[in-house]
């Protein structure tokens, strides 16, 4: 067993209330073998009159116990950020 994993996916598209994403950028995740993983997001979203919101986050993200395997397996959840702006959250 690897001591940890590294993965790169491509983000290709997606919605938000505003707009859309634009089909650049990615997210890395390291997996750990105790079910945890670090998280780095990168993209890009489009508004509805043309303006580009450079996005990133990142994060620790907790699969469990079993984790590792659930991910070796393709058996994860998707996470959904909560984004923050000036006055208050943006709804999801």
């Amino acid at each position: 067993m690897l001591p940890h994993l590294v993965v790169a996916a491509l983000v290709t598209a997606g919605f938000f209330g505003g707009g859309g994403v634009r089909p650049v950028g990615g997210d890395w995740m390291t997996v750990r073998q105790d079910g945890g993983a670090y998280l780095d997001v990168r993209t890009t979203f489009e508004t509805h009159d043309g303006a580009a919101i450079l996005v990133t986050y990142q994060g620790l993200v907790d699969l469990g116990e079993h984790g590792y395997d659930a991910f070796l397996r393709a058996k994860i959840e998707r996470s959904t950020p909560i984004l923050a702006l000036g006055g208050g959250v943006v709804p999801r």
